[in-house]
């Protein structure tokens, strides 16, 4: 299980954002995204995703958006751990989506540059 307790306030309203940017790849909601995502906020014991979520959708507006606020994730630990919680959302259903891929590929991007 991933140590989600251990992630700052600002990790966790990242997280938020980066989940639901691959759950919105495709620009649409599915059903079974919504269940997968109940699903995984549940098991990380993620109690403050949606005011998270909230936060991360009024910083995102006001400091440029979502590359900004990656930019601002500096542990490699976390990244990783963000990363992980990532491919799991995206693989849930049996294969990561493409758009689903791009995105967590472009974060990767975004840190190993």
């Amino acid at each position: 299980m991933h140590d989600l307790h251990k992630l700052s306030r600002q990790e966790r309203v990242f997280l938020s954002g980066a989940i639901k940017a691959v759950i919105l790849a495709d620009g649409k909601i599915e059903e079974a995204e919504l269940e997968d995502l109940d699903q995984i906020v549940a098991k990380l014991k993620f109690d403050d995703f949606d005011s998270c979520l909230e936060q991360f959708e009024q910083e995102a507006r006001r400091e440029e958006g979502f590359r900004i606020l990656a930019e601002n994730i500096f542990h490699e630990e976390t990244r990783r751990l963000i990363l992980a919680l990532l491919w799991e959302l995206a693989l849930q259903q049996g294969a990561a989506r493409p758009d689903e891929v791009a995105v967590i590929k472009t974060l990767q991007s975004w840190w190993n540059s």
